[in-house]
């Protein structure tokens, strides 16, 4: 019986001591940062030396900023220009004259060529006596002399010429065909009349007019109011009117 009581015992103590709070308890230290002091700035702070004064009646002297600096423009006055010296004569240099740009609508053929060819102001008279034939054949003669002459110092002089484009080129070989078959025909005008075909040469003569007339045309499309073209152009129509003429009243 007294076994069982100290079993009761000892349980009714533990029972006793487990309702009871826990009176233990733990206290852990704090460590607390120190307080960092916020970063002064260099506008708001205050320099941690102390500001040594001038002494009294010391004006401290002000500082100013220089102007922006302008750019460098010198005056027209800061160079002058040296003088010669005295009984120094300076001399004056002239240019050359620049000639004149030349254009395929305004050549000018008197300032560019020397004129080494004159064309009669007039047609060669017909006269009312002697044969026809000698009268056809004197004066194709001297057409054919002055349509030569025309050829070697107008149109190949303006041919050789450098500046001469190519429309001009053009222009200038077709003149110089046209005129070599105009010789041609004067050359068979000639022969028709010595066999007194004076139809045949009336033919070959109105050929020699078409022909100078084909040059003229061209001339005027590159050249424009060309004297010396229109000169030549007037002169053989005139020639070729009197041939005609002189034929057409011995046919009658």
């Amino acid at each position: 019986m007294a076994f069982y009581n100290q079993i009761f015992l000892v349980f009714a103590i533990s029972l006793f001591l487990t309702t009871l709070p826990s009176k233990a308890t733990f206290f852990f230290p704090r460590f607390q940062a120190p307080h960092l002091s916020p970063s002064k700035s260099s506008s708001s702070s205050s320099s941690p030396y102390t500001e040594t004064l001038p002494p009294k009646g010391y004006n401290v002297p002000k500082f100013q900023e220089a102007p922006p600096s302008k750019p460098y423009s010198p005056s027209p006055s800061s160079y002058k220009k040296p003088l010669p010296p005295k009984g120094y004569k300076i001399p004056k240099s002239q240019a050359p004259p620049l000639s004149p740009s030349k254009s395929s609508s305004s050549f000018s053929s008197s300032s560019a060529y020397k004129k080494t060819i004159e064309i009669p102001k007039k047609s060669t008279p017909v006269t009312s006596s002697g044969d026809v034939s000698i009268f056809i054949n004197s004066v194709m003669e001297a057409t054919m002399a002055k349509t030569e002459e025309f050829i070697s110092t107008v149109i190949e002089q303006r041919l050789e010429d450098p500046e001469t484009d190519i429309y001009a080129t053009d222009c200038l070989e077709t003149c110089k065909e046209v005129y070599q078959d105009a010789v041609d025909a004067m050359k068979k005008a000639e022969e028709d009349c010595k066999v007194k075909n004076y139809y045949k040469a009336n033919v070959d003569i109105s050929a020699m007019m078409t022909d100078i007339d084909t040059c003229n045309d061209c001339a005027i499309s590159v050249y424009g109011d060309d004297s010396e073209f229109k000169e030549f152009d007037n002169w053989i129509h005139g020639v070729g009117s009197d041939c005609l003429e002189k034929i057409a009243t011995h046919s009658n």
